[in-house]
């Protein structure tokens, strides 16, 4: 029986953007789908939902996911940014490193005065 990761990675619902057309994904940062999880973890769902596999990597790449907002009304603002800038649909839109994804984080928390 695999385990819950295996599973919820298999259903292709936390696929990226760059996942999703696999020409353009180059062992860069967030291809994997770990961002795309962020995404589940806060809202409860995933970005992008669709019927079978084909129409959901159609659905992943071209198709904007709906703002988590409006899944958990309890979101930060400029938190919510930072999680749809990770799941943009042009490379160049998204954080190119993990450090950049970092400073933003710290930013924020700074800015809403709590402690990294």
């Amino acid at each position: 029986m695999p385990d819950s990761a295996h599973v919820v990675s298999s259903t292709g619902h936390h696929l990226r953007p760059a996942a999703a057309d696999v020409r353009s994904c180059r062992r860069r940062f967030g291809c994997d789908g770990r961002l795309a999880t962020v995404y589940a973890l806060l809202t409860g769902r995933p970005p992008v939902e669709g019927g079978n596999l084909p129409e959901l990597i159609m659905k992943i790449r071209d198709e904007e996911p709906q703002r988590p907002k409006e899944f958990q009304l309890s979101i930060d603002d400029m938190f919510e940014g930072v999680v749809l800038r990770m799941l943009a649909k042009r490379p160049e839109d998204r954080f190119q490193e993990p450090a950049d994804l970092v400073t933003e984080l710290e930013r924020i928390a700074m800015f809403q005065n709590l402690e990294v």
